[in-house]
């Protein structure tokens, strides 16, 4: 059985990406005084570049801070949701 929930394969997916992102965020952000979006943003931002970085795709990485607006205001988005149904 494989007890990978996070794999390098699957932090490459917007799925994936967003998801990491939204748990490390709601566990960080107790912590960081900054606003949750911006923090979302920069985690995003973290794990794009190193899925890159460990991909050896370095021509790709200007890519990673647009597609960590996709991916973080998905996760702020979802967060969000979850707060308010709570």
């Amino acid at each position: 059985m494989n007890n990978d929930f996070f794999s390098w394969d699957t932090l490459k997916t917007l799925t994936g990406v967003s998801t990491a992102t939204g748990l490390i965020t709601q566990f960080i952000k107790v912590y960081v005084p900054i606003p949750t979006q911006v923090l979302a943003y920069i985690v995003s931002l973290i794990i794009l570049i190193a899925v890159t970085v460990y991909n050896q795709n370095y021509r790709n990485i200007p890519l990673c801070f647009l597609n960590a607006f996709i991916s973080s205001s998905l996760a702020s988005n979802t967060v969000s949701l979850v707060n308010r149904l709570t």
